[in-house]
């Protein structure tokens, strides 16, 4: 399939010169005024959002003719939601601003994100059930029964079994865990599920209107471009991958001092997306271990080492040193020291 949009003129090498990101627009405003399908919508959207960050960062230039078309080809039908180009809308904007920092946000904004960010993860997979399953409820071949079983009668009461077991054969599972994290009954009627299919696509077009109208907030122009000009697509100095344990903080630090020397100011402290989401998470629902995690990022970045803080976990191995700071029981900071400088070779 042939692109659409060109994207070598969305690079973070042009867009960082005024003329390179007039042009660049100039050229998404050009595809956007042609008469253009829903079908060839999606697929300009789909192109831009194939770039980390993008399509937030475009959004905070405030593209008033963008969101009306992505509104306007907003799908009617709960069906066609899970095959269109919104799917991926949805969960990418979802992410893009539950990973800005929650200090740049009020309060209202900062919970409405992680509240609709938490219902778009839950409703598709819901949606998804009620596209395709089968809700018709009729009466089990067995319940007409039922009243009759008894022990005096043993031929009738395994009869009555073979008939439950053929019933319960037949039928198709549903995960009524995901209804249960929606918060909702699982329907036991097409009619039920139809409704319930409806309902969702509503919603689910009000927080796409939300997020778009969230990305085209002026305040939020600044933290966009920086997610943009930032993300690892375009820096082109070497990153080192870090992974986050499930009872782990991953802290990123540079540029510090060798291990056993005690720096004179704060080391610059960068923090992975991962870390700074779990960061928010405790923040939003455990206050305490917030204060604990915040408390030793601030001791680590003073040079406040011990052995409790510094367990090396990359045993004696060269290169950069992978570290260890125990908070709690179930929770631990796994931090590296980047810029370590050499000392005569030791």
């Amino acid at each position: 399939m042939m692109h659409i949009v060109n994207l070598s003129m969305f690079s973070a090498e042009r867009l960082t010169d005024p003329v390179g990101l007039a042009h660049a627009l100039c050229h998404l405003e050009l595809l956007l005024a042609a008469p253009n399908t829903d079908a060839t919508l999606a697929q300009i959207v789909r192109e831009l959002l194939s770039i980390q960050s993008l399509f937030g960062f475009l959004m905070s230039g405030n593209s008033k003719e963008l969101v009306e078309r992505i509104l306007s080809a907003f799908p009617s039908e709960p069906a066609l939601i899970l095959k269109s180009f919104v799917t991926d809308l949805l969960y990418k904007i979802s992410h893009t601003l539950f990973s800005i920092p929650p200090d740049l946000l009020s309060a209202d904004l900062s919970k409405n994100i992680g509240q609709f960010r938490q219902y778009v993860d839950n409703v598709l997979p819901v949606l998804a059930i009620l596209c395709c399953t089968d809700f018709t409820s009729e009466a089990s071949p067995f319940e007409e029964y039922s009243e009759l079983v008894d022990g005096d009668i043993p031929f009738f009461k395994q009869k009555v079994k073979r008939r439950r077991r053929k019933v319960k054969q037949g039928t198709t599972a549903v995960n009524s865990a995901l209804f249960f994290k929606l918060e909702v009954p699982m329907p036991t009627t097409n009619e039920e599920a139809r409704r319930m299919a409806n309902e969702i696509t509503g919603k689910l077009r009000s927080v796409l209107q939300f997020y778009l109208t969230v990305l085209c907030n002026p305040e939020l122009a600044t933290p966009l471009k920086n997610a943009y000009f930032t993300s690892p697509d375009h820096n082109t100095t070497e990153r080192r991958q870090i992974v986050v344990e499930p009872s782990a903080v991953v802290v990123d630090t540079r540029p510090s001092a060798y291990p056993t020397v005690q720096p004179m100011k704060a080391a610059l402290i960068l923090i992975g997306t991962n870390a700074t989401k779990k960061l928010r998470e405790f923040r939003r629902n455990d206050a305490k271990k917030f204060k604990i995690v915040v408390k030793k990022i601030k001791e680590l970045s003073n040079g406040q080492f011990s052995d409790d803080n510094q367990k090396r976990l990359d045993g004696a191995r060269s290169g950069v040193p992978v570290f260890e700071a125990k908070m709690q029981r179930d929770l631990r900071l796994v931090y590296q020291i980047d810029c370590v400088p050499d000392h005569d070779g030791d």
